[in-house]
């Protein structure tokens, strides 16, 4: 414990100073003519009085002058060489603080305080060999409180490099309260300056000896073996404290850094593996080590190190590190539904992480989960607002269950965190496009392919699908043509893209160029898309080949049998 003067002092404190003061002042002998010595003390009192109201408002200045007119009157009064004493060391002036600082213990050598303040001094201006003095004059005087006081001494001569005078201060005190922590430790870092370093040993090997259950003493202990590279002794203190606290997971990982220095891997890799499963190590420490076990340990096969995950997982089934790492793994395994098992516990365990919720969207996306994909999405998006990818995996999950105004309103709310991301930007207007699409919201819809395109303009889903719908609607069909065109241009045996070109040019009334287009697309898909053949037959009956058409329906309804569309053309147009 410190023992500070009090740096300000309330009114009434100061009051009761100057009443103590006056007190303090020798009483007057029988006969003594009371009035005139009232009237004689009052010049003293009045600048008292200014010197500590000024003193206590940090007046240093102006305390000053009335403060030394005091001790015109009295210069032997202690109380105002130590609150001069406290004013010069407040304004840096350390000669002064000094003389003020010693006249008040000269004067009243019986005041602790003063001893207390004359140290406060002496370290303030760096002199701490005096300063251990005067608080080692201080502990006379406190005798409850002088263990304390001592050892700040010893730290004081520790810090001027006396080492002598601090060892036997420690050495006393050690007589007095046997073989402690605080007193030990500092003995020993004094016998390390001198280079002492055996003594030093031994020090704390007997300290150990009175508590070898302490983690404290013995941590310093294997400190001590470890930079001296007392590597026999060191192995040695942690197979004993292992022998006392058999499942602390730190003295293991200690151990396992030992064998590993000495390139025992075996045993290194046996303490390592003890440590994440069969210690007290929390789940993420277990996950570091693990890790710096992967990187370590090349030649570890995977299936080891996935095995080593199951185990630390199970050890800490609460442990969203745990979890999270068992999930990276599994995943990396291609084991997709335990991955994503693995993901959701560490969700649950509190493991709130954006990578988590990353891998664990688009895990669920490869497997077409789409309505967990919209809860999880929503529960992202409420953690990490400014992460765009949440607002596409979690729009397009509920555009893939047709739930098309949740899609727009997922994908307009990502779209100021875009910035600066032109693929995620792209997709949240690609999105946006088609979502519109299906509300028949087509003004915006329309907007949105064009934004998609300002971006990538060559994007054959963009431009075809964007075209595809310009022709359904009948509407800008030489803004379609240009479209499709565009995109034949880049992949002119797509099959979508042959279809939609084709249909552009069938709802332009180009019948025979739509036919040439839509048969090239027939024979690329090899006849199996029944929106290829019910648009061949849809041309052909416009070209006059009804038989034709409707041989073209039945093989698409062939492979679509529930189209009802497809039936009622075959029915309608078989009567005729």
């Amino acid at each position: 414990m410190q023992y500070r003067p009090i740096k300000k002092i309330s009114i009434a404190f100061l009051i009761l100073g100057w009443a103590a003061a006056i007190l303090s002042v020798a009483q007057p002998e029988e006969g003594t003519d009371l009035a005139a010595a009232h009237s004689a003390s009052l010049p003293f009192d009045n600048n008292f009085f200014e010197g500590n109201r000024a003193y206590a408002i940090n007046n240093y200045l102006e305390a000053i002058p009335f403060l030394k007119n005091c001790l015109n009157f009295r210069p032997d009064e202690h109380s105002v060489h130590h609150i001069l004493s406290k004013i010069y060391k407040e304004l840096g002036r350390a000669e002064e603080a000094f003389f003020h600082a010693g006249e008040a213990v000269r004067l009243n050598p019986q005041n602790y305080w003063y001893y207390v303040a004359q140290s406060e001094i002496y370290r303030k201006f760096n002199y701490y060999k005096q300063a251990a003095d005067a608080l080692m004059e201080a502990s006379r005087l406190v005798p409850s409180g002088a263990k304390g006081l001592q050892l700040e001494a010893a730290d004081l001569y520790i810090e001027a490099m006396e080492y002598k005078l601090a060892l036997k201060i420690l050495d006393q005190l050690e007589k007095k309260a046997g073989l402690q922590d605080d007193i030990i430790r500092r003995k020993y870092n004094i016998l390390i300056k001198l280079g002492k370093t055996k003594q030093a040993e031994k020090l704390l090997e007997k300290l150990r000896n009175t508590n070898n259950t302490s983690d404290l003493i013995n941590g310093a202990l294997l400190n001590h073996y470890k930079y001296f590279r007392k590597d026999a002794k060191r192995e040695k203190l942690l197979k004993d404290w292992l022998r006392i606290a058999p499942e602390n997971g730190e003295v293991m990982v200690e151990l396992a850094n030992l064998y590993l220095e000495k390139n025992r891997k075996d045993q290194a890799l046996h303490q390592f593996k003890k440590a994440m499963t069969q210690s007290d190590l929390d789940g993420r420490r277990s996950v570091e080590i693990l890790l710096f076990l992967v990187q370590k340990f090349s030649e570890i096969p995977f299936d080891e190190t996935k095995k080593l995950a199951e185990n630390v997982a199970s050890h800490h089934p609460y442990s969203p590190e745990a979890q999270a790492m068992l999930g990276d793994l599994l995943a990396r395994e291609g084991n997709i539904d335990q991955a994503i098992e693995a993901y959701k516990k560490t969700l649950s365990n509190g493991g709130r992480k954006e990578t988590v919720y990353q891998n664990l969207l688009l895990l669920l996306n490869d497997k077409k989960r789409f309505d967990e994909i919209l809860d999880f999405g929503t529960e992202a998006i409420a953690n990490f607002q400014d992460n765009p990818l949440f607002y596409v995996l979690t729009a397009m999950a509920a555009f893939q269950i047709a739930d098309y105004q949740k899609a727009v309103e997922l994908a307009k709310s990502g779209l100021p965190f875009s910035v600066g991301n032109k693929q995620v930007k792209f997709q949240l207007h690609y999105l946006l496009a088609e979502s519109n699409h299906h509300l028949s919201n087509h003004h915006a819809s329309d907007d949105h392919f064009e934004k998609a395109l300002n971006i990538d303009p060559n994007n054959i889903s963009v431009l075809n699908n964007y075209a595809y719908y310009l022709a359904e609607r009948e509407q800008n069909l030489d803004k379609a043509l240009v479209l499709i065109t565009r995109a034949g241009s880049i992949a002119n045996d797509h099959p979508s893209v042959l279809d939609t070109w084709s249909w552009v040019l069938y709802k332009r009334g180009e019948y025979e160029e739509a036919l040439v287009k839509i048969k090239k697309a027939i024979e690329i898909d090899g006849g199996k898309s029944a929106i290829l053949l019910e648009h061949y037959g849809d041309i052909l009956f416009t070209l006059g080949k009804a038989n034709e058409a409707i041989v073209a329906w039945h093989q698409a309804l062939a492979i679509d049998k529930e189209n009802s569309k497809l039936l009622s053309k075959i029915n309608n147009h078989s009567l005729r």
